[in-house]
């Protein structure tokens, strides 16, 4: 049932009344919170903008869902990237002395290069990744939307029983305010 919820709120998504550069945006926060560590506290203040500025929270979900898996799979690149950053690029040591010797830095972990490394990559991936999503939201809904809308298998699927039977369980088990 999750993968049909999953999917249906992808298709609710791609036909919201949201911009595309809402729903880009939106996804390229989310995959700022899944590409760095979860733990690191920098990812409560991607989260509260998430949720601030206008972009749309649900992409940020997806964001966080579909790169997850790229985050962990890159995970020695951005450890590598933090360990340049941090240790071998010696003109960067009298910044960090000074950024380290700050109060307040202690509670960022960015001394720990594999979290430096992601964020550091996952910042300049923001814009990037929010502009492909936004090019395909606007693809999608400028040649692919009409077409998988009038298919035969979208409008069997939609009107199909089992379709019909698990929205209707999927409201009961969770109530009908979802």
């Amino acid at each position: 049932m999750f993968v049909l919820d999953f999917a249906h709120k992808v298709v609710k998504l791609l036909h919201s009344e949201e911009r595309p550069m809402q729903i880009g945006f939106g996804f390229a926060l989310g995959s700022v919170i899944a590409l760095t560590p979860l733990s690191s506290p920098h990812n409560l203040l991607v989260l509260l903008l998430l949720c601030v500025i206008n972009v749309s929270f649900s992409a940020g979900l997806l964001g966080m869902v579909l790169m997850s898996p790229l985050g962990y799979a890159l995970d020695g690149v951005f450890d590598r990237l933090g360990h340049l950053l941090l240790v071998d690029l010696d003109g960067l040591t009298p910044f960090w002395t000074a950024f380290f010797n700050a109060p307040f830095v202690v509670f960022t972990r960015l001394n720990n290069t594999l979290v430096l490394g992601s964020l550091v990559a996952s910042l300049l991936l923001l814009v990037p990744i929010a502009w492909l999503i936004a090019f395909a939201v606007r693809r999608y809904r400028s040649s692919w939307q009409a077409i998988i809308l009038r298919s035969r298998f979208y409008r069997w699927f939609s009107m199909s029983r089992f379709y019909v039977w698990g929205a209707k369980a999927y409201g009961f088990v969770y109530g009908s305010g979802r």
